[in-house]
C-alpha cells in the first residue's frame, strides 16, 4: 500500500509533499522542532491537518466525509508513537493487546498475540505484568507487538531507537528488514538518529523548519550534508576521512561495524 502527504499543513508544516513507495522503508530525518511528529501524527490519521489531506493507494482521504472510518485507517495503518503511554489504556500487557484486537474482531487472539511478541523478542510472561511496571525499552516493544499484531500494510514508527539499548536497536533493524523483504510493509521511521536511519532506509527526506530540504535514495542524499541541518551519518564520516587522507576509496556500507571489517582486511 501507497501512502501520500498531498501539500499537507499543519502547526510547523508547510506544504508537505511526500510520496511513500510501497515495500520500501523510508526515513524522515530531523532535528527536534523539525515537524517530525506532528507529520508523524497526520500520517496516521491522529491528528487532521489544516490544509492537504493524505492518499492511501490513490484515494485521498476527506476529514469532512461522515462515511470514512478511521478506525479502519488505523487498521492498515500502524503507528507507534515516541510516546507510547499515549497509545496504552489498559492495567497489563495482555488487555491491552486483546482490547486491540477485539476491537477489529480478530479470532484466534492468543496466537497473534504469540507471534506478534516474538517478532519483538518478548517472553509470553511480560503478558502478565502491569503497563505501570514496564520500562520505557518494554513499553516501546510492547506498543510495538501490539500494532504488529493487526498486521497493517503500513507501520509508522516516531523515534523508535529513543529507549532501546545496543542489542535491542539491532533486533529492531533485523526485525524491520523482515518485515520489508518477507512481507513487503511499507515502514516510515521519524527520527533525529542519522546512523540509525542511513543503516536501515531506503529513501530518506530531511525534513527542518522550511519543510522537505533534501531527499532521496540513502547513498545520495547527504551528498551536500554540510548545507543540512543534520548530522552525517558516522560510516559516511570515516569513509570520507579515509578517502582524504590516505586516498582510499572504500566500498559503502550501511553501519560502522561493516566498514570496520572492510579497512581490517584491507590493511591485511
Amino acid at each position: 500500500m501507497e501512502i501520500k502527504a498531498n501539500n499537507i499543513s499543519y502547526h510547523n508544516l508547510k506544504n508537505i509533499k511526500m510520496s511513500f513507495k510501497e515495500g520500501l522503508i523510508n526515513g524522515i530525518l530531523g532535528n527536534n522542532g523539525s515537524g517530525k511528529s506532528s507529520l508523524a501524527n497526520v500520517l496516521s490519521t491522529l491528528s487532521y491537518p489544516s490544509h492537504g489531506n493524505i492518499e492511501l493507494d490513490g484515494v485521498a482521504i476527506n476529514y469532512n466525509n461522515p462515511m470514512i472510518s478511521y478506525d479502519m485507517i488505523a487498521f492498515e495503518v500502524g503507528y507507534v508513537s515516541q510516546i507510547t503511554t499515549y497509545q496504552i489504556f489498559s492495567d497489563t500487557v495482555k488487555e491491552h493487546m486483546l482490547a486491540l484486537l477485539n476491537k477489529y474482531n480478530y479470532k484466534n487472539n492468543l496466537k497473534h498475540i504469540q507471534d506478534s511478541l516474538r517478532l519483538v523478542s518478548l517472553d509470553e510472561s511480560i503478558l502478565k505484568r502491569k503497563i505501570t511496571t514496564l520500562s520505557d525499552g518494554e513499553l516501546f516493544k510492547v506498543s510495538l507487538a501490539a500494532t504488529l499484531s493487526l498486521n497493517p500494510k503500513i507501520i509508522i514508527l516516531d523515534e523508535p531507537t529513543t529507549y532501546l539499548d545496543y542489542k535491542s536497536k539491532k533486533d529492531l533493524i533485523k526485525l524491520l528488514r523482515t518485515l520489508k523483504n518477507r512481507y513487503h510493509k511499507t515502514i516510515i521511521i521519524f527520527s533525529k538518529n542519522s546512523d540509525f536511519i542511513y543503516e536501515i532506509c531506503d529513501y530518506i527526506y530531511i525534513l527542518d523548519n522550511d519543510g522537505v530540504v533534501n531527499e532521496g535514495l540513502k547513498k545520495e542524499v547527504f551528498k551536500n550534508y554540510k548545507k543540512l541541518d543534520v548530522s552525517l551519518p558516522k560510516v559516511l564520516e570515516i569513509e570520507s576521512l579515509i578517502s582524504e587522507k590516505k586516498h582510499i576509496k572504500m566500498e559503502c556500507r550501511d553501519n560502522i561495524n561493516d566498514l570496520l571489517k572492510d579497512i581490517y582486511f584491507y590493511k591485511s
